[in-house]
């Protein structure tokens, strides 16, 4: 490896001997870097790799845009829905006779045709009023024909029911302060089994349900794969969150641990054991990985000390230990004792577990640091941008309004 570049700080030196230092023929500046720097570049780049997660809450949201492109039935009641919407927030008349009729604490959100979640508190706010009120105000106001038939507040009813875990799951995964990755597999799984239930249940929308669980099988095929409800003859980790650290992350959660496997995974219980049996082995590598890298970034010195001195006469009485098996059996332990912990939490807060428990479970909590920190979403980094341009808009700077004012 050669060096790129040198930083010269300033000194007492002269401006000649800094020239002279920084020659570019000078031979020393293109020579290796020392092999102890050598051997630290290797370390860090063998620990570290590189990998993309897709966003989950992009993925979801094209889960639900395939589904409603694929059922025509909703659209009459979501036009005249998406209507009544746009006149009450921009008619002074029907806005307050609607809060002298519902009262004015009760509101209806706006609607954002780039963000699914805000059609559907849309729809769930105009479907929480009364309808019989609703349809007398919308006729006194000369607007009949957005008046919702008995069969379209169904629809919309329905609708509300289906995209609802939907909705949930979107939130739960966007959060900033909060673990987010564990719960990407579980909220996938629940949805599936949520799909599932409405097909039984649903008048009008089954179609939509279909299309939905098509959607939602195929963009996040990894994960069914992975817990073997998906029979693909392509490997799971090419395939989309096809990554096994959702299935760690999951189990690393004491909010969800195995919860997930036993309830929404649609397979005989040998699969299912076999599905745990593999995710303990992903951990269990995971934790004696990561356990290696922290004692080596530790130092070398306590590693290389020379054992106690032992008589001859006695050197066959040493006990002759195994690390690394003692190693691997004090992790499963750990494990083991997690699971039944976690069993016995209710609602427990993930970082608040891991910093009550960092003691008790050292090895698992270095896990659960480099799992864990991973984020689900990419939610968070563009709310950083959003603020930024919001702040940096022309109009609020001072520039601007100083050109302005030139002008003029």
């Amino acid at each position: 490896m050669k060096k790129a570049f040198t930083v010269c700080f300033p000194s007492a030196t002269t401006t000649e001997s800094v020239d002279g230092e920084d020659d570019l023929e000078n031979s020393n500046l293109w020579e290796d870097i020392s092999e102890n720097f050598q051997d630290d570049v290797e370390t860090i780049q063998s620990s570290c790799r590189q990998q993309r997660l897709q966003c989950f809450a992009h993925s979801l949201q094209l889960v639900v845009h395939d589904g409603l492109k694929e059922t025509k039935t909703l659209n009459s009641a979501m036009a005249k829905v998406t209507k009544f919407c746009s006149l009450l927030h921009s008619t002074c008349g029907l806005k307050e006779a609607f809060e002298r009729e519902f009262g004015a604490n009760r509101s209806i959100p706006s609607s954002i045709s780039t963000r699914w979640n805000t059609t559907v508190r849309l729809v769930e706010a105009i479907t929480n009023l009364d309808p019989q009120s609703l349809n007398t105000l919308l006729e006194a106001q000369g607007h009949k024909g957005l008046c919702l038939s008995a069969r379209e507040l169904s629809q919309l009813k329905e609708l509300v029911d289906i995209l609802a875990p939907f909705l949930q799951a979107t939130d739960l995964t966007q959060g900033e302060k909060v673990v987010t990755l564990s719960a990407a597999l579980p909220c996938v799984l629940s949805l599936n089994s949520h799909l599932n239930s409405m097909l039984n249940t649903t008048r009008h929308l089954a179609s939509f349900v279909k299309a939905l669980q098509k959607s939602l099988q195929r963009r996040f095929q990894g994960i069914f794969a992975n817990v073997r409800m998906d029979a693909s003859a392509q490997p799971a980790g090419e395939l989309p969150f096809g990554d096994m650290v959702y299935m760690m992350s999951a189990l690393i959660d004491p909010s969800f641990c195995f919860y997930w496997l036993e309830q929404d995974v649609l397979a005989p219980d040998e699969v299912k054991s076999e599905v745990k049996e593999m995710i303990i082995d992903l951990v269990l590598a995971e934790a004696r990985k990561v356990t290696i890298l922290a004692e080596s970034s530790s130092g070398e010195d306590d590693k290389d000390e020379p054992p106690a001195k032992t008589p001859r006469l006695f050197a066959g009485y040493r006990k002759k230990s195994n690390k690394k098996d003692d190693h691997v059996s004090s992790v499963q332990a750990e494990l083991i004792r997690y699971i039944q912990v976690s069993s016995d939490e209710v609602e427990a807060d993930c970082l608040g577990f891991w910093k009550r428990h960092a003691k008790v479970f050292p090895r698992l909590y270095l896990v659960a640091m480099r799992v864990l920190a991973v984020p689900a979403t990419s939610a968070p980094v563009e709310r950083v941008f959003s603020h930024g341009g919001l702040i940096m808009r022309p109009h609020r700077a001072k520039d601007t309004v100083l050109l302005d004012l030139f002008e003029m």
